[in-house]
């Protein structure tokens, strides 16, 4: 059986090739022609092989949209939309970050059959990983030998994790995101005497400092790296890499060029080809994923590093020219989050009317910093919240209830650090931000003469019983509410609400979509509420 492994979108330069020369190859043209000679040149097989495949449903087309060039990906994506629709029975997985896939021109989107997202990690999950990790790493480091002593070592290692995970909040939220557990796991190992860094931008540097500093001296290992600033030699890279068009991967030849500069304009006298070597061989920082083709070890270490080479040589500019520019998000919150005081450019981001970067931005500055800066951010903090519910708030008064309960949804998702398009969970209405469940409840009730709100409805459902789980007194709630029929054998389409005081039964509103229906009771058995 043969069992070809691998995503197109990994051959980038296949991709570039087809889009800007050859865009009537065919899906199976680029399989039998490009991805499968790249796995073996031994495969001796039919012409026509991939195209039955593809036809009967036997083949999996992965592509890893996030790993295509943006300045292709419509083109790209136009193409496999073309190709796919071709074999209706092949199974095809995209894998992306949310906005990769959701800002698609509406020509060129991919419209895939079923939506699944990636989740974080539950506390339970959280253990589980860390458990498994640290046996994984003990047994590793005693040459595979798994004895009682390996056994307690990761148990009570695993246990000191997390017990620092949980008695800090801050940490215990980045430690959701399976990328960053894996790098506090790593930290905590190789700096077991170490306070776990609080924010996201303290964990990057804390790690770049420890793969390119303390893990070779700590091993003793015979490195460039010791000897070189390699980290302002990778920044300078990750810079250069995110302004030429946000490239991911660089092909080896080109990389080797610029690494030449970067050494001689620092002054290294080490030579580009054993400083790049020492790079992959001994930080992991960089990667070849393919023959001759190098990347960043994740996206994010390169949207750090590039934040940093700006913080570093006071190139604010160029993060204010692109504030309004979906994609460098995530490196402007990096950027803040290393800023002491980033008032003014917070300040800036709510005079453009960009809030949700505001807010985020505010989620990411220090807790240490002068009393006057603190006093800024509170009042910048009172601005963007007024902002955030501006909108809401409108449509509330404008009668237009539907419309505020959909944006409702879209503030609450938001709040809870998920994607417009997924459900909320019990754990997410459960630590949903007291104040703006407040401040939502309250533009309900004021602007619905108190027929609407989430007090409303925890009124009835008290009245019912409060329940927490289905049955009889939930039915009961959600009859009540307008949420199901009225012999409770189904709930009602999200459309065949009423959406109006006068027609509506009390409390059906807010709904946000129907996306939070079956768990509501998380947020209605709530105190503060």
């Amino acid at each position: 059986m043969i069992k070809p492994c691998g995503t197109i979108g990994k051959r980038f330069n296949i991709l570039k090739q087809l889009v800007a020369q050859q865009p009537e190859m065919t899906l199976p043209d680029v399989i039998m022609q490009k991805h499968l000679p790249h796995l073996s040149p031994d495969l001796h097989l039919a012409a026509d092989w991939a195209k039955e495949k593809l036809k009967a449903g036997e083949m999996v087309v992965l592509l890893d949209l996030d790993e295509v060039s943006e300045s292709v990906r419509p083109v790209v994506t136009k193409w496999l939309k073309r190709e796919l629709a071709l074999y209706p029975k092949a199974i095809a997985i995209l894998t992306s970050r949310p906005k990769a896939y959701t800002e698609q021109p509406p020509a060129s989107r991919l419209e895939m059959r079923m939506t699944i997202w990636v989740e974080p990690f539950t506390k339970s999950q959280q253990q589980a990983f860390i458990d498994r990790w640290y046996g994984y790493q003990e047994v590793y480091a005693n040459n595979g030998r798994t004895t009682s002593d390996v056994t307690r070592r990761a148990a009570d290692k695993a246990a000191g994790l997390m017990a620092q995970i949980r008695a800090r909040p801050e940490i215990e939220d980045l430690a959701k995101i399976p990328l960053l557990l894996n790098m506090i796991a790593t930290f905590h190992r190789l700096s077991p005497n170490v306070q776990l860094p609080k924010r996201k931008v303290d964990l990057y540097q804390a790690i770049c400092k420890l793969q390119l500093c303390d893990r070779p001296g700590a091993k003793e290992l015979e490195t460039l790296l010791t000897e070189t600033d390699a980290q302002t030699i990778l920044q300078k890279l990750a810079l250069e890499m995110l302004l030429n068009k946000r490239e991911k991967t660089i092909e080896r030849d080109a990389l080797l060029t610029r690494l030449a500069t970067y050494l001689e304009t620092e002054n290294e006298s080490v030579k580009a080809l054993p400083f790049l070597d020492e790079v992959v061989r001994v930080s992991e920082l960089l990667v070849e994923r393919e023959v001759q083709e190098y990347e960043f070890a994740h996206w994010s270490f390169q949207e750090y590093l590039a934040a940093k080479e700006l913080f570093d040589h006071k190139r604010e500019q160029e993060i204010i020219d692109r504030l309004a520019v979906p994609e460098w998000k995530p490196m402007i919150l990096m950027y803040v989050g290393l800023l002491k005081n980033p008032s003014s450019l917070i300040r800036l981001m709510v005079d453009r009317g960009l809030t949700d970067l505001a807010a985020a931005c505010l989620h990411e500055t220090t807790k240490q910093v002068d009393a006057d800066v603190v006093e800024e951010l509170d009042r910048l903090t009172t601005v963007v919240t007024i902002s955030i519910y501006a909108k809401l708030e409108a449509l509330l008064k404008a009668g237009e209830w539907q419309e505020a309960d959909q944006e409702t949804y879209r503030l609450m998702i938001k709040a809870v650090g998920k994607e417009e398009g997924q459900w909320f969970s019990r754990e997410d209405l459960e630590n949903f931000p007291c104040e703006d469940l407040l401040t939502i409840d309250r533009l309900w009730v004021e602007a619905s003469n108190g027929h609407f709100g989430f007090s409303v409805q925890k009124k009835i459902w008290q009245e019912c019983g409060s329940p927490m789980n289905s049955g009889e007194d939930w039915d009961r709630f959600c009859v009540k509410a307008g949420w199901q029929n009225s012999d409770a054998t189904a709930y009602v389409d999200y459309i065949a609400l009423k959406f109006s005081p006068h027609l509506s039964l009390l409390g059906e509103l807010p709904a946000c979509g129907g996306g939070g229906m079956r768990v509501w009771s998380s947020l209605l058995s709530r105190r503060d509420l």
